[in-house]
C-alpha cells in the first residue's frame, strides 16, 4: 500500500513500528521513501514547499479555493484564496534536517489530534524520509 512522498513512490511499511504505543486504538502507520536529494534540501521541500508534493486541491479543506499550506508560527496552516485559514496541526518538534513532529487535525480543534513524526536520514547521495502517523 504505497503512495508518493516528495515525488517518489513509497515502498510500503518500512518494518516494525519504532514505538509500541497505539493511538486511538490503531497501530501507527509507517512509510518510508528514498529521495535523490541531499538531506537539507529534502527537509526544505517537505517543510517549505508543501504544495509541490501535497495534492492540495483534492486533499485540502478549501478544495479548489486552497491557496497554500505552510508551517507558520508553530502551526501547519492551510490558507484559501480569500484569506481564510484552517489549522492542520501544531509543531511539537522542529529539528532541521533531522526530524519534525506535529499534531494532525486538519480543520479540527486539536482535542482529537493524532501525531505525525517525520525523520530525515542521509542515505548515500540521497535521503531516506520516514513518516510515522
Amino acid at each position: 500500500m504505497g503512495g508518493f512522498i516528495l515525488g517518489r513512490r513509497t515502498h510500503g511499511l518500512c518494518g516494525p513500528c519504532r514505538r509500541s504505543k497505539m493511538m486511538s486504538g490503531f497501530p501507527p502507520v509507517v512509510r518510508a521513501a528514498w529521495v535523490n536529494r541531499p538531506i537539507d534540501e529534502a527537509f526544505h521541500v517537505f517543510t517549505s514547499e508543501i504544495r509541490a508534493w501535497w495534492p492540495l486541491p483534492s486533499h485540502g479543506l478549501f478544495g479548489d479555493a486552497s491557496a497554500s499550506v505552510a508551517f507558520s508560527d508553530g502551526q501547519l496552516v492551510e490558507q484559501s484564496v480569500d484569506g481564510s485559514e484552517a489549522i492542520w496541526g501544531k509543531v511539537l518538534a522542529w529539528e532541521p534536517s533531522v526530524r519534525l513532529v506535529f499534531t494532525w487535525h486538519p480543520g479540527g480543534d486539536g482535542e482529537e489530534a493524532s501525531e505525525v513524526e517525520v525523520v530525515f536520514e542521509a542515505d548515500g547521495a540521497g535521503t531516506r524520509v520516514v513518516i510515522e502517523h
